[in-house]
């Protein structure tokens, strides 16, 4: 009998960094047709690769918050992997956990890239070029690829979520009554990983107001318990507008896969650098993104025509603890100006150009 041939690739990290590695995973399933490829990403975000013809397995990692429950886990799943006897072990972003679990797989190869360290890597059974160069996190991840001897390029590894017609029927048939407004519908993307990357509630209500006035817009809120707080100081804003009643679609705490279907009914993704951002492209929207604390350059990877973003150049603020970004969650010292700076009024112009009512869905 003819040995299974298996590959794992490991990025243990947010929605937004699995999304981005669909188009790694991609290539290396082409360039290893018959192989299969095991993808071994954080839960929920699992779900969305769901559907994808180069991922024959999908390993959800739920890792416990308690430390002695955690390295049980770890434990466990390494008994579960090594039953699968890897031939080869990708690690896109490896953290000391992640790639010590890597290793005692032993496979025939495990390949580790620490994105941000130089040096020797002590879990990688070969160098991954480029270590510690801040680049796209794509072009990191195909550092990895490129290891093994796959010339990747970065155009070529794009990110997509497949969905089912099934899946897009049911989506449609959510917004089959949608009465408020004939022009596009626009997906809101008010989330982020915290605070600071959030543009201001009286930003984005303003911005809305002026979307439903002169483009007859429609919009669509898909939003966690993480969100609560901040849809509370916009919720209000909008409801006291004449101009936004009937218009917002609102959804709460559905799954990713359902948020999938949500977007997908979406023609426009207008929001902040997040998870939804991504999946966003992923599925063909077209995004228009408010970066403040982060620089575009390792999260948007995409075509700034049909993808544009707004972002203060320069703001010495985002490199004051040593970093080359801003890592805080709430920002009093400098009054959240990276953010607060980009007013409604300074991207209207270029949102203008970029968007077109009449391709909206």
């Amino acid at each position: 009998m003819n040995k299974i041939r298996r590959i794992l690739v490991i990025k243990n990290r947010a929605i937004g960094d699995t999304i981005l590695t669909t188009g790694p995973l991609r290539i290396l399933k082409h360039r290893f047709p018959g192989y299969q490829i095991h993808a071994m990403v954080r839960s929920p975000a699992g779900e969305l690769l769901e559907g994808l013809p180069y991922v024959d397995r999908i390993i959800s990692a739920v890792e416990p918050k308690e430390k002695v429950e955690r390295i049980a886990y770890w434990m466990r799943l390494v008994r579960r992997l090594r039953e699968k006897r890897y031939d080869l072990v990708l690690n896109f972003h490896a953290s000391f956990r992640t790639a010590l679990t890597a290793k005692m797989l032993r496979a025939d190869e495990c390949i580790a890239n620490h994105h941000e360290l130089t040096g020797h890597n002590w879990f990688s059974d070969r160098e991954v070029p480029g270590r510690g160069v801040v680049k796209p996190v794509i072009d990191r991840d195909l550092d990895v690829l490129r290891a093994i001897g796959i010339d990747a390029k970065l155009e070529d590894a794009m990110p997509e979520i497949v969905l089912s017609p099934a899946e897009r029927a049911e989506a449609a048939a959510l917004f089959a009554r949608d009465e408020g407004g004939k022009g596009p519908r626009v997906f809101l993307g008010i989330g982020g990983s915290r605070a600071t990357k959030r543009w201001p509630a009286h930003h984005v209500a303003s911005l809305v107001h002026r979307l439903a006035v002169e483009h007859d817009a429609r919009f669509v809120l898909s939003t966690i318990a993480s969100d609560r707080e901040w849809l509370d100081e916009l919720w209000p804003l909008l409801q006291k507008d004449p101009a936004i009643m009937g218009r917002v679609r609102h959804f709460s705490s559905s799954s990713l896969r359902q948020t999938a279907r949500i977007v997908s009914q979406c023609a426009f993704y207008v929001g902040n650098d997040s998870g939804l951002k991504h999946l966003a492209v992923a599925l063909g929207l077209k995004t228009f993104t408010f970066f403040g604390p982060e620089a575009p350059l390792e999260w948007h990877p995409y075509d700034t025509i049909r993808h544009p973003y707004a972002f203060l150049e320069k703001m010495p603020c985002r490199t004051e603890s040593g970093k080359h970004w801003c890592a805080i969650d709430v920002c009093t010292a400098h009054a959240h100006k990276c953010m607060q700076n980009i007013t409604p009024e300074s991207v209207w112009d270029d949102m203008t150009g970029w968007l077109r009512p009449e391709s909206g869905r």
